[in-house]
Formats: C-alpha cells, structure tokens, sequence
C-alpha cells in the first residue's frame, strides 16, 4: 500500500519538502503564499526547488 503523509504547522513544514523523496505522490502547495490554506505550506515554485535539490542532492541554491 501506498501512503501519503505530512505534518502540519511550522514544526512539519520540513516533512513537505522530505516526504516526496520517499514515495509521496501527494501534496499541496499554493502557487502564491498569500493563498496558503494552513501553516507551514511553502509556496509551489519553493517546494519543488526544495524536492528537486533533496532528490539530486544538490540542495537548495
């Protein structure tokens, strides 16, 4: 079975940008953080940085 999971608020927020490398298919980002619905969101363009520098390595720039 495949799971799909995350924290919330600022002690999570980590967990939006970790759980993706693991196999996560799922997530939500705001395009604009003015329209983050929870805290903790990053917005769309930092989160996918975010993934793709954990998952080549690279880290964020």
């Amino acid at each position: 079975h495949r799971v799909a999971t995350m924290c919330m608020g600022e002690p999570g927020r980590h967990t939006r940008a970790v759980t993706p490398v693991y196999g996560s298919r799922i997530g939500y980002a705001p395009v604009d953080a003015a329209d983050a619905t929870a805290p903790g969101q990053f917005p769309l363009a930092t989160l996918r940085t975010l993934v793709d520098g954990l998952r080549d390595g690279s880290g964020p720039e």
